[in-house]
């Protein structure tokens, strides 16, 4: 399958060209995304996969040892969430799918980004890493993150087959760049396929 992944040109900026994935081609826009998302026409990408910070760190009334925040953190981030969540449903096609990783602490924030910007949510789905990762000596270690499906107006998934558990190897595992949420090109590869028909464009 060949899927389309291509971004309108806003205004000048760094721009670079790379083929990936059996001959699909993208392009890579450098700059503050809300700023090119705003010049963006409404409705002229067909599907939004993103992998935003989970704010871990983000701490300005909590413990500074810890990883997350207090809950007065994670709602100042769910305003900036809002922000370019709103953003991302505009640029969406009706019929079209947002879909957004995260991790459980970010889940608060973006139930509550959802409900502010009204944006529909349709599946909460779960990437099972099939290894297990780094945690706190307080922590479970986490084998998996989520998902969350957003769709927009009269979205569907034709296979129904597809459960809520995706299933790929954790790319730390396997060599990638050591990030501990790196997330695999087949999942990637999986999600657009589910969402996208060939040709869509997908930001």
């Amino acid at each position: 399958m060949e899927t389309e992944l291509t971004l309108e040109q806003p205004k000048p900026v760094a721009v670079s060209s790379m083929r990936l994935l059996d001959g699909a081609s993208f392009r890579v826009e450098c700059g503050d995304s809300l700023e090119l998302m705003a010049a963006m026409k409404s409705g002229s990408v067909d599907a939004v996969v993103t992998d935003p910070p989970y704010m871990i760190g983000a701490i300005s009334a909590a413990d500074a040892k810890s990883k997350a925040g207090s809950w007065v953190d994670l709602m100042n981030a769910s305003f900036w969430y809002r922000a370019w969540m709103a953003e991302s449903w505009r640029v969406l096609k009706d019929g079209g799918y947002l879909v957004i990783f995260l991790n459980w602490r970010t889940l608060p924030m973006l139930m509550k980004a959802c409900a502010d910007a009204k944006i529909e949510t349709s599946s909460l789905a779960v990437w099972d890493k099939e290894w297990i990762g780094p945690a706190g000596p307080a922590q479970l270690r986490p084998t998996y993150e989520m998902m969350l499906f957003c769709g927009k107006g009269d979205a569907t998934i034709p296979n129904r087959s597809q459960a809520d558990i995706f299933r790929h190897k954790w790319m730390a595992r396997l060599g990638g760049s050591g990030h501990p949420a790196q997330k695999p090109v087949p999942l990637l590869k999986q999600i657009i396929e589910l969402v996208t028909k060939p040709g869509e464009t997908v930001m």
